[in-house]
């Protein structure tokens, strides 16, 4: 497995495309919204010996700061460190840049994305009531986490 910086691949956004369709269930994105966010300094995909695109984390920068706006592994890939590969070049990138701080949100019941987040030392620091539709009358919070980077 390879972790390359996103902006530099852009051959790879269409399958990072198909992965943010398949986990995701639904393209709430659409394809230019999703490769302007791949297409950052800080962005990531991951591929496979074969040049397959086995996962994608999708970041922002504003100033001392990083946001994960999504992070995604390939169904079939999942269980594999491919997601903690990511994160742990992520925060290299973090801490070599003089970041501070990496942001993220994750759903409520995303319970194996909070425990992959904790191990890397995120801490909840806020939550938004009712932000994800779960179902037709069902809500679930996101939860605000953040990791301080050179501290």
């Amino acid at each position: 497995m390879h972790i390359l910086s996103a902006n530099n691949y852009e051959q790879y956004f269409e399958q990072a495309y198909t992965i943010y369709g398949e986990v995701k269930k639904q393209n709430s994105w659409s394809r230019s919204t999703f490769y302007t966010s791949l297409n950052s300094e800080f962005s990531l995909i991951a591929v496979d010996d074969a040049k397959n695109v086995i996962g994608y984390v999708a970041v922002s920068s504003v100033l001392d700061t990083l946001e994960i706006e999504d992070i995604a592994v390939s169904n079939s890939k999942r269980t594999q460190g491919i997601a903690s590969s990511m994160l742990n070049k992520l925060i290299k990138l973090a801490t070599q840049a003089n970041k501070e701080t990496i942001l993220l949100e994750v759903a409520e019941n995303n319970l194996s994305a909070i425990a992959l987040y904790e191990k890397y030392q995120f801490v909840l620091s806020g939550r938004r009531k009712n932000y994800y539709k779960v179902s037709n009358n069902k809500f679930a919070d996101a939860l605000l986490m953040d990791r301080n980077i050179n501290g």
